[in-house]
């Protein structure tokens, strides 16, 4: 006679309707169905519901936990590429008015860049942790996901380097602006003065005609 424990469980596939069957170890836990791929969550058998009532819900398996992983590794990584944009920004802002705060700004560029790291060996720890099981297709989904937002981060990166020199330019450019505009105003001064002198000339020369 087969015992309960060790039967195989049978059930229905959420997505496709096709009768599966998996081990009973993976009761309470994800598999996925050969027909449509679908990952489907296998019911628990009566001693399963039954040790997980006793131990207070606690056992329930760790793939469950997954996909909250996931998403907090999406949701580091994406924060991470807003503050990254957020910074892009100012730095642009920054050089065209002239305002560029060379320190604060690398200080802000090293913030991002140890917190983006931080996060991300945080999430590949978790992962490396985690014990291999029917959710494998939704972690792959969510590393190509990743991979891609650190291509983007990369090409950020890129753009940020190269507002970087457009800067400099701006501010080297500006500088000498500034110095052009200085000797304009010390000429215009000198023809001020000139000005006031002939002004006085005129009139000591009406003066003397009147005499």
């Amino acid at each position: 006679m087969v015992n309960n424990a060790t039967r195989p469980i049978a059930y229905k596939c959420s997505s496709c309707g096709v009768k599966l069957e998996s081990p009973a170890e993976l009761g309470g836990k994800e598999d996925k169905c050969p027909l449509c791929n679908h990952i489907c969550t296998v019911p628990m058998t009566k001693q399963q519901r039954a040790a997980q009532s006793g131990a207070g819900g606690v056992k329930g398996g760790g793939s469950r936990w997954r996909p909250a992983l996931i998403g907090a590794a999406i949701g580091f990584l994406a924060a991470g590429l807003v503050a990254l944009l957020v910074l892009v920004a100012l730095l642009a802002m920054e050089r065209i008015s002239g305002k560029w705060a060379t320190s604060a700004t690398q200080a802000e560029q090293t913030e991002a860049a140890k917190l983006t790291a931080g996060r991300r060996a945080t999430v590949l720890a978790t992962w490396a942790t985690q014990p291999a099981g029917a959710a494998g297709l939704a972690e792959s989904q969510a590393k190509a996901t990743i991979a891609t937002l650190q291509d983007r981060n990369r090409e950020l990166a890129a753009s940020l380097a190269k507002l970087k020199v457009e800067g400099t330019a701006l501010s080297a450019k500006l500088d000498r602006l500034q110095t052009e505009n200085g000797a304009l105003r010390t000429q215009v001064a000198i023809l001020d003065k000139k000005n006031q002198v002939l002004a006085n000339n005129v009139v000591a020369l009406q003066a003397a005609a009147l005499a």
